[in-house]
């Protein structure tokens, strides 16, 4: 509650927001390098443009067999 409350708090959100996006692409990139090995540098410009629920299905994804570029569609 304390976080969502910080959210949409117009000096802390963006803070808040962007940072649980940087965590969340790190743990995709460590995710998906444990899986495919290293990643070509397409994959990393395309995971900088997702947003939080973007990288989130991701994640979820991972958990299914299925080729890299597949992954990203």
């Amino acid at each position: 509650m304390i976080v969502n409350d910080l959210i949409d708090h117009d000096l802390y959100g963006p803070v808040i927001r962007r940072s649980r996006e940087v965590g969340a692409r790190r743990l995709v990139v460590l995710l998906m390098t444990e899986i495919f090995g290293p990643l070509p540098g397409w994959v990393e410009e395309r995971l900088d443009a997702l947003t939080f629920p973007e990288l989130e299905e991701i994640a979820v994804r991972l958990l299914k067999p299925c080729a890299l570029d597949e992954l990203l569609r």
